[in-house]
C-alpha cells in the first residue's frame, strides 16, 4: 500500500532536514552516528558539580564536533555553557555589573531616579498645598 500525499510530504521535509526517522528501511539514506560514548569517572567520594558541568560540556563539545547538524544537541551544549559557573580567577557578570556601578557612583555625582524625582516632587506639592 503507498503512501498519503501528506505523508510523504513530510517524509520529504524530514528527510530535508536531515532527519531519517520516516525513511523508508530499503533507502540508501545517511543514517545518523551515534553519538561517542565516554567513561565517566564516579570516584573520589566528593561531588563537585562545577567538575561535573564541565565534563558535560566536553562531552557534549565532542559529540556537537561529530554532528554538527544536530540542533538539540547545539542548544543543549549552549544551555550548558551558559549554566557553567565562572573560573576561581574569572568575576561573573554580576561582580562586573557592581564594580562598574561602584566606580560610576564614586566618579559622578549621584544622579537622582525616577523614583526620587517622584518622591520629591510629591514632598514639595504637600507642603506647597498645604500653604
Amino acid at each position: 500500500m503507498s503512501d498519503s500525499d501528506a505523508v510523504r510530504s513530510r517524509r520529504k521535509r524530514f528527510h530535508a532536514q536531515g532527519d531519517h526517522s520516516l525513511c523508508s528501511p530499503r533507502r540508501d539514506c545517511v543514517k545518523p552516528k551515534p553519538a561517542a560514548v565516554v567513561e565517566v569517572s564516579t570516584e573520589g567520594g566528593d561531588f563537585d558539580p562545577a567538575a561535573q558541568m564541565r565534563e558535560l560540556a566536553d562531552r557534549l563539545v565532542a559529540a556537537h564536533t561529530q554532528d554538527p547538524a544536530n540542533a538539540a544537541l547545539a542548544r543543549e551544549l549552549r544551555a550548558t555553557l551558559l549554566a557553567l559557573p565562572p573560573g576561581p580567577e574569572e568575576p561573573d557578570e554580576l561582580d562586573l555589573l557592581r564594580r562598574r556601578r561602584s566606580t560610576r557612583m564614586e566618579d559622578e555625582p549621584s544622579i537622582p531616579s525616577y523614583i526620587d524625582l517622584l518622591a520629591r516632587e510629591e514632598r514639595e506639592s504637600r507642603f506647597s498645598g498645604g500653604l
